[in-house]
């Protein structure tokens, strides 16, 4: 019989993942470096900018995010690719 508490088991985690959740859904932007798109409208508060840095991370280049809150109070999300870092190659 366990002496863990009733719902922990012992087991090996899986491996971690690297870069943004669903990162390829952000790879069209870099089609069109230079033009703002809406990623998200939420009553959440808005996390572009980590967004941005996640990317930058995952899929390297340059990424610009801008958070506007509406007159109701939610939130949109626009994030823009700007192109290849210079330290990309």
């Amino acid at each position: 019989m366990s002496d863990l508490p009733e719902g922990f088991k012992f087991e090996e985690p899986p491996p971690a993942q690297r870069g943004v959740r669903g990162q390829s859904k952000y790879a069209p932007l870099m089609e069109h470096p230079g033009e703002w798109a809406l990623i998200v409208a939420s009553t959440k508060h808005p996390q572009g900018s980590q967004t941005a840095a996640r990317l930058r991370r995952s899929l390297g280049g340059r990424w610009e995010a801008a958070d506007r809150t509406n007159e109701d109070g939610t939130w949109r999300t626009y994030l823009r690719y700007l192109g290849p870092d210079d330290s990309d190659g």
